[in-house]
C-alpha cells in the first residue's frame, strides 16, 4: 500500500484529517479531555454538555464554539473532496472497488491487533467514509497523470571540503581543486570521497543516490544543477555551497547505466512520480476551486437561539450541509471544547472566590498590543479570520490574566545569581570534526583555569572570551534564575548553585563548548544598585513559573470539582 495513502488514512482514522488552527487562545492551553469513563450517558436535559457545581455548560454553546473555531478547515476539506469527485466524474476517472478492497485489506494488517472497525468507531468515521478517502487517494494520480513528466536522472557521488573558522574559503577551494586533479589523473573517486570528504554521509563513499530535478532532499540547488548537467564519468569543478565546496562525479545516467542499476533508477523514477503528484494534485484542485463560485456562512449567522443555516457553504450552487459540518466538528472537537468551557467556568469561580479581579485597562493594553502586531492587517480583519468577536477576544485575555494571577500567587521566591562567564567555544567545521573541536575547547578552558589560578582577573579573561551579543564585552550574563528561558540548562544549574564571589569549581560542558562562571552577586547578597535588576529577574521568574504551574492548577480545580460530562470523546 502506498505509504502516502496509508499515512493520510491513518491520520483520518485518528480524527486529525482536518488540522486544528492555532489561534493563540489562552483557554486552549491546558486541556484535560473528557473520556467515556468520566461521561454520563443521559443528560438531565437535551441541551446539556456538562454540569459543574450545578452550572450548565450548554450543548448549544459547545456546538457554536466548535463551528466558530473549527469549521473552516472542515469545510475546506469537504470543498476539496467535492471538487475532486466532480472533476473525476466529469473525466470518467474512477478507482475500482477491487483496488479499494486491496487497500482496506492492507490497512487491516497494518492496524493489527486493533481492528479496523474499532478504530473507525473511535474516530467517528464510517466504513463508507474510509472507502471514499481511499478512492480519492487512488484517483488523484489519475487526475494529473498527463502532467507527470519523465525526468532526467543522474547517479552521483560527492566529495565535500568544508569551510569554517579554522579553514578559509580560498583554502577549501584549493583543496577541492587538488582533489579534482587527482581524480582526473586516475585516482578512484569513491576512495577519495571515503578518505577526504567531510560530508555527513562520507561513510557511503560519497554516494548521493540518483538525483533528478526538484528532488525532495537536502541537496543544495547549485550542487543539484551542476550534478544534472554532468555526463557519465564526468567530475564537476568545485561547486560553492553553504558548507563549503563540493566535487560531484556522475557514475551513470538514466540513459547510460549498467543493468545492475536498473532497480535503482526504477525506484528513483517512482519517487519522482510520487513527488510530482504531491505538488500537482494541490495545484489542480486549487485551480478548480479558483474557477468555482464559493460562498460561506458568516459568523454573524451563528447566534445562540437562532436556527443554524442549512448550508455552511455553497460551491457553484452545490451546498455543503451545515449538519454534516457540525457533526464532524462536534465529533472531533466537542470533548475538547466542553473541557475548555468547564475550565473557564472553574477559573472564573476560583478567582471570584479568592477576590482576584482583572483591571479593564490591562485588557485594553493587550488589545492594543495585538492591534499593533496585526498591522498592516486591522484587528477587526484578524478577528474575522479567526472567527472571534471583540467580546470573545477580551474574554480570552481575561482568562489568560486570571490564570496567570492564580499561578503567580503560588510562586515562591528563589535563589538568583548575577553571573559572569568565560566561554571556550568548540567550533567544528564538519560533523566528523566534532571530536577534535571538543578536545581543543577543553584544552583552552583548562589553560584559562590555570591563568585564573595564577592570579589573572576573571573579568579581564571574560573580555577575551566573551559570549556573542555581550554588550559590555566582559562576559556579564545578568541575573540568572532557575529554568531561565533561552539559556543553556547546564549553565543555569551551575549558576544558581553558586554564591557571591564563587568561581565554578570545574568547567561546565555546554552545547557550544566549555564555560567557567563567576558569581558577581546573589539575591541574598548584592549591592543596592542591583536591586532593580534582581526585581526584574524575580518578575520574569514568577511569570515563567506561573506558566508552568497553570496546567497543574487547572487539573487540581477539575479534580476537586463536581463535574459531570455528557459529551463523549
Amino acid at each position: 500500500m502506498n505509504s502516502g495513502i496509508l499515512q493520510r488514512l491513518i491520520i483520518i482514522l485518528a480524527a486529525l484529517n482536518f488540522y486544528v488552527p492555532t489561534q493563540g487562545n489562552a483557554a486552549d492551553a491546558p486541556v484535560i479531555f473528557a473520556t467515556d469513563a468520566s461521561a454520563t450517558a443521559n443528560p438531565p436535559a437535551t441541551n446539556v454538555a456538562a454540569v459543574v457545581y450545578g452550572h450548565i455548560i450548554s450543548l448549544e454553546d459547545v456546538r457554536l464554539k466548535c463551528l466558530r473555531e473549527y469549521r473552516s478547515p472542515v469545510i475546506e476539506q469537504m470543498l476539496q473532496d467535492y471538487i475532486l469527485d466532480r472533476e473525476c466524474q466529469r473525466r470518467g476517472i474512477t478507482a475500482s472497488e477491487r483496488e479499494i478492497d486491496q487497500r482496506i485489506a492492507k490497512l487491516r494488517i497494518r492496524l493489527a491487533p486493533a481492528t479496523l472497525e474499532d478504530t473507525l468507531k473511535k474516530s467517528h468515521i464510517t466504513m463508507a467514509e474510509a472507502r471514499d478517502e481511499i478512492r480519492r487517494e487512488l484517483e488523484k494520480p489519475m487526475l494529473v497523470a498527463g502532467k507527470i513528466k519523465s525526468l532526467h536522472m543522474v547517479h552521483c557521488r560527492e566529495l565535500v571540503v568544508n569551510c569554517g573558522p579554522s579553514r578559509s574559503e580560498s583554502t577549501a577551494f584549493a583543496m577541492a581543486a587538488d582533489f579534482r586533479r587527482q581524480t582526473l589523473g586516475g585516482a578512484d573517486f569513491a576512495t577519495m570521497a571515503e578518505q577526504h570528504s567531510e560530508a555527513v554521509d562520507k561513510n557511503k563513499d560519497g554516494d548521493m543516490g540518483v538525483l533528478y530535478d526538484r528532488i525532495l532532499n537536502s541537496v543544495e540547488s547549485p550542487v543539484l544543477d551542476a550534478a544534472l548537467a554532468l555526463k557519465q564519468g564526468e567530475v564537476s569543478p568545485p561547486i560553492k555551497a553553504g558548507d563549503g565546496y563540493h566535487l560531484v562525479k556522475a557514475e551513470s545516467t538514466d540513459k547510460h547505466h549498467p543493468p545492475s542499476e536498473d532497480a535503482l533508477y526504477a525506484d528513483a523514477a517512482e519517487s519522482a512520480r510520487r513527488e510530482q503528484i504531491t505538488f500537482l494534485v494541490p495545484q489542480a484542485i486549487s485551480a478548480l476551486i479558483d474557477h468555482s463560485k464559493i460562498t460561506f456562512v458568516d459568523d454573524d449567522e451563528l447566534v445562540p437561539g437562532r436556527p443554524l443555516p442549512a448550508a455552511a457553504a455553497t460551491i457553484d450552487g452545490h451546498p455543503i450541509p451545515m449538519r454534516e459540518v457540525l457533526d464532524k466538528c462536534v465529533a472531533m472537537y466537542g470533548p475538547k471544547v466542553t473541557d475548555i468551557l468547564v475550565q473557564n467556568y472553574l477559573v472564573d469561580r476560583e478567582c471570584q472566590k479568592r477576590g482576584i479581579s482583572v483591571n479593564e485597562s490591562e485588557i485594553d493594553g493587550r488589545v492594543e498590543t495585538l492591534r499593533k502586531q496585526c498591522a498592516p492587517m486591522t484587528l477587526e480583519e484578524g478577528m474575522k479570520i479567526h472567527h472571534t468577536t471583540m467580546a470573545g477576544l477580551r474574554y480570552d485575555f481575561r482568562q489568560d490574566i486570571e490564570r496567570a494571577q492564580l499561578a503567580t500567587n503560588r510562586v515562591q521566591s528563589t535563589h538568583m545569581v548575577h553571573v559572569r562567564i568565560i566561554l571556550a567555544r568548540a567550533n567544528p567545521i564538519s560533523e566528523s570534526d566534532a571530536e577534535r573541536a571538543d578536545r581543543d575547547a577543553r584544552a583552552q578552558i583548562i589553560a584559562i583555569e590555570n591563568q585564573l589560578k595564577a592570579g589573572k582577573d576573571f573579568e579581564y579573561l571574560a573580555a577575551q572570551y566573551c559570549v556573542p551579543d555581550d554588550p559590555g564585552k566582559n562576559g556579564d550574563m545578568g541575573v540568572i534564575f532557575p529554568a531561565k528561558p533561552g539559556m543553556d540548562s547546564d549553565i543555569v544549574n551551575a549558576a544558581i548553585a553558586m554564591k557571591k564571589g564563587e568561581i565554578s569549581s570545574q568547567p561546565v560542558k555546554t552545547y557550544s563548548g566549555y564555560a567557567l562562571l563567576q558569581a558577581i552577586s546573589d539575591s541574598d547578597d548584592h549591592p543596592q544598585d542591583e536591586d532593580a535588576a534582581y526585581a526584574r529577574a524575580l518578575t520574569e521568574y514568577r511569570s515563567v513559573e506561573a506558566q508552568r504551574l497553570i496546567p497543574q492548577i487547572i487539573v487540581g480545580l477539575i479534580k476537586k470539582s463536581n463535574v459531570t460530562y455528557y459529551v463523549h470523546s
